[in-house]
């Protein structure tokens, strides 16, 4: 997979990866523990905009999720 960037699909990311998910809480988007809403809402939203609704830093976000993404 190539980096996670600003218009990586939520939903479809972690689909891809669930490991990942433990970053985004910890980065606030308290949401994603819910199953039904990763399922349904998740895959219409874009890393970027996700960031933007919940005034999370983008940066740190997406440094993190590539951090986990290399340590494969």
């Amino acid at each position: 997979m190539d980096k996670v960037n600003p218009d990586t699909n939520v939903g479809r990311l972690l689909q891809e990866h669930p490991e990942l998910l433990d970053v985004f809480l910890k980065h606030g988007f308290a949401p994603l523990k819910n199953p039904v809403f990763r399922e349904q809402l998740a895959k219409l939203v874009k890393i970027g905009t996700a960031a933007r609704m919940h005034r999370v830093n983008l940066e740190a976000l997406l440094r993190d999720l590539n951090r986990v993404l290399e340590r494969g």
